[in-house]
């Protein structure tokens, strides 16, 4: 199943790397709309027919961008090479991105 915003998740990341194959992309996306969902309903015990808001899209797919630059690194603290330094922190989605969604408490 083509995942609809495939497409977004391949510009965002064109020309920064080889792009991994659509089911690859797929997946992260899958991953990111269920990092989404658990954030954005925190308090929803059944979230599988939740879908993420139009408002969230671009959160996600920000996301999905997010994974794959880290893939292969998972879980780096502390990387130092030349002049370049990496360092994660203890969440696989930088806080900044996850700040992005609001909570909804009903």
């Amino acid at each position: 199943m083509a995942h609809a915003l495939l497409p977004k998740l391949k510009l965002r990341l064109t020309g920064t790397q080889e792009l991994p194959a659509d089911a690859v992309l797929e997946e992260y996306l899958a991953i990111a709309e269920n990092i989404v969902i658990n954030r954005l309903y925190p308090f929803v015990d059944d979230v599988s027919t939740t879908a993420v808001p139009d408002r969230y899209e671009s959160v996600q797919v920000d996301i999905s961008v997010a994974l794959i630059n880290k893939r292969g690194a998972e879980g780096q603290t502390s990387h130092e090479e030349n002049s370049i330094i990496r360092s994660y922190s203890s969440n696989d989605v930088p806080p900044g991105l996850l700040s992005r969604i609001i909570p909804y408490i009903g």
